[in-house]
């Protein structure tokens, strides 16, 4: 029965085919169509069974490995290991690296006018494609002569002129030194990821975020806690709980539209938390990715300084994904931290 549900396996292109098979096979192991404690057929014939190379069988097996669905033994084979209902709650969810970013990659490649609420796109329709080119084609002209040469360490200066005008319109009053332009906010946050955390470190997160975040911190040794956020915020008291069980050295939030429920902190919700930050010495990284499409202005927990707080946005979400520009701003001492 095991050759017959491996041999059915069907593969669409586009996506890869390790990623296919474990999805597959895992489909039909929590179904009961690959018996538990059944063993599966050599490497060589699970090649000829799906027409696929050695190497991917291999790369397949060590992520049903990882995913606890596959077990190896020595000189035996391996064999299907169907997780009891208990254990699959107590182990939590699947925070294997490679998976994660094999559904990035799936989510990026897939291009067929489907709507993709789980990655926080946009639809292309509503961003200024006209004006922007206009833009970047005035840009161009104004600095040809540049284009050949190396620029600042923290980006290009007169941006970060304009992004400190930026931020001082919702309150947050910054000098151009403490502001670094990058590729994207994941880049952003993944700098400062390398700045804030060590391997072993505790990092608290909403629970449900961006899902890429779990994968990011998990890439940099990091321990993740999580407090629920729904439409209507956190439980503050549950909040200040976990500071005080787990001592996390970093806390990161939407403060404004949080992905995906939407909510925005109020000002009382930001004054609780900045205190609680200060009184258990937990950094705060505020991913405003979101921000500027919000109608109704609410405040920023950078606004009051960026002593205890690191903060991130981009344009991808008002100007176009492919604007490839976002950028951080970063509390007085670690104004040198690029260079590190």
């Amino acid at each position: 029965m095991q050759r017959a549900v491996i041999a059915a396996i069907e593969f669409q292109p586009g996506v890869p085919l390790v990623q296919q098979i474990v999805d597959q096979l895992s489909l039909a192991i929590n179904q009961g169509g690959l018996p538990n404690g059944a063993k599966l057929p050599p490497i060589r014939e699970l090649s000829e069974l799906m027409n696929v190379g050695k190497s991917t069988v291999v790369d397949a097996l060590d992520r049903l490995r990882a995913k606890g669905l596959v077990v190896s033994r020595q000189g035996s084979g391996h064999y299907i290991h169907r997780p009891s209902i208990q254990s699959q709650h107590a182990t939590g969810p699947d925070l294997h690296p490679q998976d994660t970013l094999s559904r990035v990659r799936r989510a990026l490649l897939l291009n067929n006018g489907a709507l993709r609420p789980g990655c926080g796109f946009l639809p292309a329709s509503w961003l200024p494609a006209d004006e922007l080119l206009k833009a970047v084609r005035s840009t161009l002209r104004a600095t040809a002569l540049r284009m050949g040469e190396y620029g600042e360490v923290g980006g290009y200066l007169p941006l970060r002129e304009a992004l400190r005008v930026k931020l001082s319109t919702v309150g947050i009053e910054v000098p151009v030194e403490q502001i670094i332009t990058t590729a994207n906010t994941v880049q952003a946050i993944d700098l400062l990821m390398r700045l804030l955390i060590k391997p072993g470190d505790t990092v608290l997160l909403d629970d449900p975020c961006y899902f890429n975040m779990h994968t990011n911190l998990a890439l940099h040794g990091a321990k993740v806690i999580t407090i629920a956020r729904d439409c209507d915020g956190l439980d503050l008291e549950a909040f200040e709980q976990l500071l005080i069980a787990h001592r996390p050295v970093l806390y990161m939030t939407n403060s404004t539209l949080h992905n995906p429920t939407g909510h925005s902190f109020s000002a009382a919700q930001v004054y609780r938390l900045l205190e609680l930050s200060h009184r258990y010495g937990v950094h705060i990284l505020e991913d405003d990715l979101y921000g500027d499409i919000q109608q109704r202005r609410t405040p920023r927990l950078a606004a009051s300084g960026l002593d205890n707080v690191s903060y991130v946005s981009g344009f991808s979400k008002t100007l176009t994904a492919n604007s490839r520009v976002s950028y951080t701003a970063t509390p007085r001492y670690r104004r040198n931290w690029p260079h590190a």
